[in-house]
């Protein structure tokens, strides 16, 4: 199934599609190519075929069930499935293979992956002032298969353009959802108070212990404070 179903790595996955006679003939010498390639380089990573059953009268239409597929990597996929008739000229070929047009993509992820998401305090356009505290708040996601529980989570603060570290806070998200769309957890960390005016650059970082995927564990934001 497409993105936003999420499936596991190294889980045996199951592979079926649905065909339908549509022309007037009953047909019972065909077969069905599913193929499955990495998206969007399009590698192969599976290919199987299955024979006819049985004999499919029009306008009938059958389910047929391919070798499970096991995933060894995280990523993005697309499948492919044919029907190929045999026992006759196909007079359609247009409708031979799903999907007739795009890619049908679907995703697999890590049990427990958790990254940042965006910063929502402080703005790139919002107004702060030197010696005017505000409380800075960010957003973190699970991009893994399961809920996530206690998801460390820390928000620093640099003065520009020398990058001097002036603020670090650590908060714990106690539970993050893995379902779609709802994947999403605020952080909302301790009072920072800018002791000059000038340019800073906010970082919100997850640190959660094992983490798989580290490139998604920062994201950051430039904002200006004013004199006061």
């Amino acid at each position: 199934q497409v993105i936003p179903v999420k499936y596991p790595r190294n889980v045996s996955l199951p592979v079926s599609a649905v065909i339908q006679n549509i022309g007037l003939n009953t047909e019972d010498d065909f077969e069905l190519v599913a193929t499955i390639r990495t998206h969007p380089d399009g590698n192969v990573v599976y290919r199987d075929t299955v024979q006819a059953i049985e004999a499919i009268a029009p306008a009938i239409s059958q389910t047929y069930d391919f070798r499970n597929f096991v995933p060894n990597d995280v990523g993005q996929y697309r499948v492919t499935i044919c029907a190929n008739l045999r026992g006759a000229v196909d007079q359609q070929p247009s409708n031979d293979c799903m999907p007739r047009t795009g890619n049908h993509v679907f995703q697999v992820l890590y049990n427990e992956e958790a990254g940042a998401s965006e910063i929502l305090v402080p703005k790139a356009t919002g107004e702060y002032y030197q010696n005017r505290p505000f409380s800075p708040e960010g957003v973190i996601v699970n991009g893994g298969i399961i809920d996530l529980t206690d998801v460390p989570v820390r928000m620093n603060i640099y003065k520009m353009p020398q990058r001097t570290l002036v603020y670090t806070n650590r908060q714990i998200v106690p539970d993050v959802n893995a379902q779609v769309p709802i994947n999403f957890a605020r952080a909302v960390f301790a009072p920072f108070t800018p002791a000059e005016a000038g340019a800073y650059q906010a970082c919100l970082v997850t640190e959660y212990p094992g983490d798989p995927v580290t490139t998604n564990n920062e994201v950051c934001l430039d904002f200006n404070v004013n004199a006061n």
